[in-house]
């Protein structure tokens, strides 16, 4: 689910509710056959999107006191593991770290590099015409984009999301615990 984006071209959005509650059904149905230990990852790292998983979250953690729960974005992992790879300060939607990881897996759907751009929202204010406060979609600089980064990338998200499982199969909550 995208509000920000919601008006640019070949965005597909389904209600908060609506994500919450699949990602509650396909825990459960999970749970139900034996499973205790989920990750909710997206690849979308939009605030309303993670704030309904992270709800769902806590409801299965509440349904299921014995299921360890994590909610995260890739981007989160990559954002945090590629720190001193990545030049652009705040980079966010379709900027150096999404495109260098499709640079690399997926070069072919690259179509050249947008221009570096931030959006403009007012603090505070919600506004209908979204493309006007951030007209291309980018948040960053994509040009910095290179596919060498983005197998880096790759490799620390799966570094850092092997940590996780193993952090989450020893019932640690904090990082370092248990060490």
């Amino acid at each position: 689910m995208c509000r920000s984006t919601a008006d640019h071209p070949g965005t597909l959005s389904i209600a908060t509710a609506t994500l919450r509650a699949l990602a509650i059904d396909i825990v459960a149905a999970l749970q139900r056959q034996g499973l205790r230990n989920f990750i909710l990852l997206t690849g979308h790292a939009g605030g309303t999107h993670t704030s309904a998983l992270i709800d769902a979250g806590e409801e299965l953690l509440t349904r299921y006191p014995e299921s360890r729960v994590a909610v995260l974005t890739e981007y989160m992992l990559a954002a945090k593991a590629g720190r001193g790879l990545i030049e652009t300060p705040d980079d966010a939607h379709a900027g150096e770290i999404e495109t260098s990881r499709l640079l690399h897996s997926h070069p072919h759907l690259v179509k050249g590099k947008g221009q570096a751009e931030s959006p403009t929202f007012p603090v505070g204010i919600l506004v209908r015409d979204k493309r006007r406060y951030w007209p291309g979609g980018v948040w960053g600089a994509p040009a910095k984009a290179t596919a060498e980064k983005g197998a880096r990338l790759e490799d620390l998200v799966v570094e850092a999301l092997g940590a996780l499982v193993d952090r989450l199969e020893a019932g640690e909550e904090r990082e370092g615990e248990g060490d």
